[in-house]
Parts: structure tokens; sequence; C-alpha cells
């Protein structure tokens, strides 16, 4: 039976980096069976949301460059296991949300192999490519760095081809190029599957602020807009998370097409407070911030969080000093919005860069569950124990 509740949407939602929560099968790799056999212990937590980091087939470790968006990584399981964790889920009133990574592809995408090879393929619209001398007329050989991609020359050459591709997380990620309708009819269609034969409530929308590049930054919200739109038609009431690293006045117009927005800057605010001892324009500070967001969109989502994949762990950021976590997990659960809990936050996970060591392995407390594709560095079960 569908238990999912009749609130509109979750009030206190879960990230799981999935490769580090629950393995299943003994492989040391998490994966959609060990976080369905977890859901039990999710709503003994309240949570009536979950936020999946991505499962899609892909050469990394964390899935951030797709090869297939219509797969499950075999690592990670299997279309079944998916429908089966949904299923699962939505027995018990939590709704899914996965990760939808449509601003670029890996280098290994069929598409862009395609591109790459035959400057003739249709494929080649799907990315955007320049000659050196249009990259240096235009004046983008080096750009700006934002905080959540640090590439400086976002222009790659690939062996025997007279132009270069843009990507700005990595040579290993291209940039898919939405001037191509061909482009947009391919995520719409990525949608309708996951929303419809799927059955996932919504989608965390991966690198939102980038999906136009920096000289034509303002079309975002535009895209988006749009977007909301057409999601909204696929099937209503689709949850659309943007991840926009950016302070409010830029986050405000990214609402008129998405449910929430994370609100990265309350995120630093807290940080401040709790390492200063400085609180006292908290609430007017808070105030002007959704005011923004009010004049875009009345019924907007302020989601809100103390650390996640990309960031170095709130304990770790508070040294350990367990008062200052218990006093930042009541900030974040009190205050008006959609509370975003990242695994392991709830035993006191610790975690600092780089990346892997911000993503270790959940404590179970059982090594048949636990995962070990990663030797911790930072979240041993005798420190977080005497958190």
């Amino acid at each position: 039976m569908n238990k999912v509740c009749a609130y509109p949407f979750p009030r206190v939602c879960y990230e799981i980096f999935v490769r580090s929560f629950c393995d299943s099968d003994g492989d040391g790799i998490g994966d959609l069976k060990g976080i369905t056999s977890r859901l039990d212990y999710l709503q003994s937590l309240g949570i009536e949301g979950i936020w999946l980091t991505p499962v899609h087939p892909s050469p990394s470790y964390h899935k951030y460059d797709v090869i297939d968006y219509y797969q499950v990584d075999p690592e990670y399981g299997t279309l079944d296991d998916c429908r089966d964790l949904l299923a699962e889920a939505h027995a018990r009133g939590i709704r899914v949300y996965m990760d939808l990574v449509i601003h670029h592809t890996s280098v290994l995408h069929p598409w862009f192999e395609d591109a790459k090879r035959n400057p003739d393929s249709p494929y080649r619209r799907y990315y955007r490519w320049m000659s050196d001398s249009e990259i240096a007329e235009m004046g983008l050989e080096i750009r700006e760095l934002t905080q959540d991609a640090h590439t400086v020359n976002p222009w790659h050459k690939v062996t025997g081809d007279h132009e270069r591709f843009f990507g700005i997380f990595s040579r290993e990620m291209a940039d898919l190029n939405f001037d191509s309708p061909e482009v947009r009819e391919e995520v719409y269609r990525i949608v309708d599957f996951w929303r419809n034969e799927m059955g996932v409530d919504g989608f965390r929308l991966d690198a939102a602020r980038h999906i136009y590049p920096i000289w034509e930054d303002w079309r975002n919200p535009g895209f988006w807009a749009e977007f909301g739109r057409e999601a909204e038609r696929l099937k209503k009431n689709t949850y659309l998370l943007g991840e926009v690293w950016a302070d409010a006045a830029h986050v405000a117009p990214f609402f008129r097409g998405l449910t929430a927005n994370f609100n990265f800057d309350l995120c630093w605010k807290i940080e401040e407070i709790l390492l200063t001892g400085y609180h006292c324009d908290l609430v007017p500070w808070l105030r002007h911030r959704r005011a923004l967001f009010g004049e875009v969109r009345a019924d907007y989502i302020d989601a809100l969080m103390l650390s996640n994949h990309d960031q170095q762990r709130i304990g770790s950021t508070l040294d350990g000093d367990k008062d200052k976590m218990k006093l930042a997990a009541a900030i974040l659960l009190t205050l008006p919005g959609q509370p975003y809990i990242y695994y392991g936050e709830e035993l006191g996970m610790l975690g600092r860069k780089p990346d892997p060591f911000i993503r270790e392995p959940f404590l179970w407390g059982d090594p048949e569950l636990e995962t070990n594709w990663k030797t911790p560095r930072y979240s041993h079960r005798e420190r977080v124990a005497s958190l």
C-alpha cells in the first residue's frame, strides 16, 4: 500500500551518497538494495524524503559523469532494485528524489563518443565546440571561478580535432549545449522515464546555475522556468530542487521554475555563528533573503542544510565540539524551511576535503552492512561513538 503523506512535500529529507551508505551483497560498495534494507532506520529518524546521489552508469566512483541516463550502474543494482526501493519507500511515506545530472555527460557517453569521432555527427550539436581563434576572439580562454567549479581553462582538446569542447568541471565531463532543441527533447524524455515509468518523486538538479556558460549566465533561470513547466506537464507535483551555489539575489530567479533551492548562504551563516558566537543578525538577515525568494514564488521551499557531499562535514568544521554540533542540528531542524540531513550527520560523522573523505562509509556498527570501498580517515567507529 502506498502511504506517501498528503503533505505536499517532505518536511525532513536525507541525502544518501549511495556508494557509502549500505552494502547488501558483500562487495564493499553501497547499493540500492542496501538502502531499501535500511528504510525502517530512516523512518525512525522522521525522514519523509531521501535524495539519492547519481545511480546511473558512470566511470567514476561518484557517478556525476553519466554514460546512460536510462539504466542503473551495475555496482548499485538494477532497474528492478530501483523499483523495489521506490515501492518500499512509498509504503513508509518516504518520497525519493534522484540526482539528475543534465548539465554535462561523461566523455564516454555514446553521444560524445560519436561527436568527437565525426565533426558532421548530429551529436556534435549536443555539446559546445569552438576553435582556438574563436575562443581567443571572445576572450573565453580563462573563466571566472565559482564556488562549485575550479577549472580555470574550461576548453579541452580532442586529439586530431581543430575545435575544443567546453567542460567547466573537468576534461572528463563535457557540457551539453542547451541551445540545441534535440538536447532539450532528450532531457525531457529522461524526466518522463524516471518520473512516469519508474515513479521517482522528483529531482535534485546538479549544477543548475551552469546550464548556460558564464557569458550567458542570465539565461539560466529562464531555462529552469521552461523545465519546471515541462516537468509539471509530464506529471503534477514534480519536486525540483536546484543546486545554485550563489547568494540569495542570484538564487531567487531560479524559483521561477524550481520548487526548492538549497540555501548555501544559510549553511555558511550557521557555521559563522557557531565558530564566532555572533548571532544577533540572523533573523533580519534571513528575512531579507526570504523576501527575495517570495517576490518570485509565493510557495517557495527554502532547502536548508549544514553540509553535503561537496562540503566539509559540519562536525569537522566545528572541530568535533559535541555541544556546537547539537546546536547546529537544533538550528537546522527548527528554522522554517525544509531541512536536509547529510547521511551520518545524525551520528556525528566527520570529514574534511578532499572529496572522498567527506563521503566515507556510514557506520552501522555491523561489518556486514558497512561499505569498505574507502578506508576512512576521519569517521572511525570509536571516534564517532565518543560523540
